[in-house]
């Protein structure tokens, strides 16, 4: 989904900081206890991909600098609060990381299709990027076509690989 929605966003800015974004969309949920009211594991999560930073970014083949992990880490630190809720030092946090945060947020609420209840379904009020709502079928179907291809017996990777090659993402 985030290379969907980065397709998408044709801005210039988009394109330098997809390398963050991937790592970013990639590690978000890397601290979550649990798939329901986990408040906090974004803020958890930040703090480890600071304090692994030189193993994440070589992971990817990239050089961590100090604004790519700022970038990265405050993306996925705000990426489950709501806007609303933003204190000050989120707004300023946010101002730094605008582009990024908004994207992270929108390719977390798009993945919410494979939770078990409707009221958990992405909601596009909590959501600023642009696209969002085109990508919400997109999203849907990647979700229902990778979990139809795993009930046939392809392991968790390849179903995904075969969903996003049916969508033509990949391939």
């Amino acid at each position: 989904m985030e290379n969907a929605l980065i397709r998408l966003k044709s801005t210039q800015k988009a394109n330098t900081q997809n390398p963050w974004l991937i790592i970013a969309g990639a590690l978000h949920d890397c601290r979550r206890l649990h798939d329901k009211d986990d408040r906090g594991h974004g803020a958890r999560a930040a703090r480890w991909i600071a304090e692994h930073a030189d193993l994440i970014w070589a992971h990817f083949g990239l050089t961590p600098t100090p604004s790519a992990v700022s970038q990265a880490a405050i993306s996925v630190r705000l990426h489950d609060v709501p806007y609303e809720d933003f204190t000050a030092t989120d707004e300023a946090d946010y101002a730094r990381a605008r582009h990024i945060s908004d994207l992270v947020k929108a390719a977390d609420a798009l993945d919410r299709y494979r939770l078990p209840k409707l009221r958990w379904w992405p909601n596009a009020r909590h959501v600023r990027a642009n696209g969002f709502v085109q990508l919400r079928a997109c999203a849907f179907d990647l979700v229902v076509w990778s979990e139809a291809s795993h009930l046939r017996g392809l392991d968790s990777a390849s179903a995904v690989l075969a969903a996003l090659e049916r969508r033509e993402l990949m391939g």
